[in-house]
């Protein structure tokens, strides 16, 4: 088993029980592709989600939506705070790799999201 930090859309509007510090979540606009969230190194900010333990079944089942072989999405692992035991996880976390956008020629421009404003748009697009 290991650790998984989520923080968009496999969080959905859990609440949340940990932290990653240093980096912000951001909203990637594209002219050829989806808006996709992902989170960008920045001193200073944190970014709230969870920590959930997972098989490698369900770490294959997450490569393949986060489209990782396509090298959409990249696997890291950082350093999470896990709130509930006060202590610090490596955890897997995927973050967006920002050169697909080079392979396919997509222009792109990074929004900056602010924690309250990601809950409201989670609850729009889950109708909560």
């Amino acid at each position: 088993m290991k650790y998984l930090f989520v923080y968009g859309s496999l969080r959905g509007l859990r609440l949340a029980n940990a932290s990653l510090e240093n980096y912000q979540l951001v909203l990637v606009k594209s002219n050829k592709i989806n808006d996709v969230v992902t989170i960008v190194p920045k001193e200073n900010c944190i970014v709230y989600g969870n920590i959930d333990r997972i098989n490698k079944s369900f770490e294959n089942a997450i490569d393949r939506y986060e489209r990782v072989s396509e090298n959409f999405y990249k696997k890291h692992y950082l350093e999470v705070l896990d709130w509930k035991h006060n202590v610090k996880r490596k955890c897997l976390v995927y973050i967006l790799n920002f050169d697909y956008y080079k392979q396919i020629n997509a222009k792109y421009r990074i929004v900056p999201i602010e924690h309250g404003d990601y809950v409201r748009y989670l609850k729009e697009i889950y109708g909560e």
